[in-house]
């Protein structure tokens, strides 16, 4: 454990130092925004949304190196806390094999973990910001739940479905506060730092040179060349529905199945899109008979369905999936009596994720997909055990009732 901190923070320094890396990125960003007091400008927006700048500007404030080592040094602990939260809070019982449990999960998410402690991305944003969220959210702390939430939509923008699950949970107020909360820590902040006209500005500038290029349409429509690093569904769905380049420019490959043509692409990823959406909506859209005690085990859908639409698809994302992953651990390690009959299919998603795994070596696997297919079965394996449960507690109930 000790090698793997020390090699990630090495290599966070040695690419901060080298301009490379994600938050080398958002520092530079910072640091052009500091210097020129706008934010109207490419430079000093990045690819995060203007709503995001605020929070970063502290960190340009700071030697890179230092600042590098303090985000290593955050991501590491909110990572720590993710999964001792998890474990407290999402895990729907007591568990006699915690440390299994933990054990386990840490060993799958490792290779996730390893690639965004390397980098430093915003990942850890976009997980303590859902998890966090609902937490505090079912602790009754409902104002801070809307700041927690309202920061990470305003940081990446897609832990926006957080707030559409609480919507559709029923959880009004909630939603309500996250949407105040939003407009208190994403648009405040700016307007006061550099002005309402360069901060509403800079949205129009954001849009331009850093969200048309990745739109499904932009990408399906107007792009040559595909890298299969970028694991976003139009990109998935261009490069095996295309004859498109999915490899680097000195390593040209290709994956079709099909030539279609690009509109027909872009047809088919819209119905794909709904099609998505409304499954996931179905699956998290409670029922009168949805006990409280598999509240938790429904947030278990949230993290994948992030990752499902995000724009940008990397390995560092599926660390976004580790209280989805706790869950199917747990139901595999618990044994619980109700979960008999799933435990099987639960175990086959763990071998198959276990050797989705391993394609982190094939650009081939990537370019098809394989790491959405780990999100996939993270799903799959969360709405099974959020099946049965409910179904087990109404059985429970009704037995009640009967012997009464």
């Amino acid at each position: 454990m000790l090698l793997v901190l020390a090699a990630t923070l090495t290599s966070n320094i040695v690419r901060s130092t080298h301009n490379k890396g994600d938050f080398g990125a958002i520092y530079n960003a910072s640091e052009h925004a500091i210097k020129t007091s706008t934010l109207n400008d490419s430079k000093s927006l990045g690819y995060y949304p203007p709503s995001a700048r605020p929070f970063f500007l502290l960190f340009a404030l700071l030697p890179k190196v230092y600042a590098m080592t303090l985000w290593w040094l955050i991501s590491v602990i909110i990572y720590t806390s993710a999964f001792y939260l998890t474990l407290k809070y999402i895990i729907p019982s007591a568990s006699q094999n915690s440390f299994s449990v933990l054990s386990i999960t840490f060993l799958l998410s490792l290779p996730w973990l390893i690639s965004d402690l390397n980098v430093g991305n915003v990942s850890t944003i976009v997980l303590i910001s859902i998890l966090g969220s609902y937490i505090l959210h079912r602790n009754g702390h409902e104002i801070l739940a809307g700041l927690v939430l309202a920061s990470g939509i305003a940081i990446k923008l897609i832990p926006i479905f957080m707030l559409i699950f609480f919507a559709i949970r029923g959880k009004w107020k909630q939603t309500i506060i996250t949407i105040i909360c939003l407009f208190i820590v994403g648009i405040i902040p700016g307007v006061l730092i550099f002005g309402y006209h360069d901060f509403t500005s800079s949205w129009h500038c954001w849009r331009e040179h850093a969200v048309k290029i990745r739109t499904a349409e932009h990408t399906i429509m107007h792009t040559n060349r595909l890298s299969y690093m970028n694991q976003a569904w139009p990109n998935i769905l261009a490069r095996t529905l295309h004859h498109i380049d999915a490899g680097h420019r000195n390593h040209p490959f290709f994956v079709n199945i099909a030539n279609l043509s690009k509109n027909t692409i872009l047809k088919i990823w819209y119905i794909f899109a709904a099609i998505s959406l409304l499954i996931w909506l179905y699956a998290i859209k409670p029922n009168k008979q949805t006990p409280l005690s598999s509240e938790q085990i429904a947030f278990g859908l949230a993290p994948p369905i992030v990752i499902w639409f995000s724009p940008h698809v990397l390995s560092y994302y599926l660390t976004i999936l580790i209280p989805s992953l706790m869950l199917i651990v747990w139901a595999i390690v618990e044994k619980n009596s109700f979960l008999r009959n799933t435990r099987i299919k639960l175990q086959i998603i763990l071998v198959i994720y276990i050797a989705l795994c391993l394609t982190t070596a094939s650009p081939y696997l990537r370019a098809i997909g394989s790491y959405q297919l780990i999100v996939l079965l993270c799903f799959i394996g969360v709405y099974l055990i959020l099946r049965d449960s409910t179904s087990q507690v109404q059985k429970d109930h009704e037995s009640r009732k009967t012997s009464a």
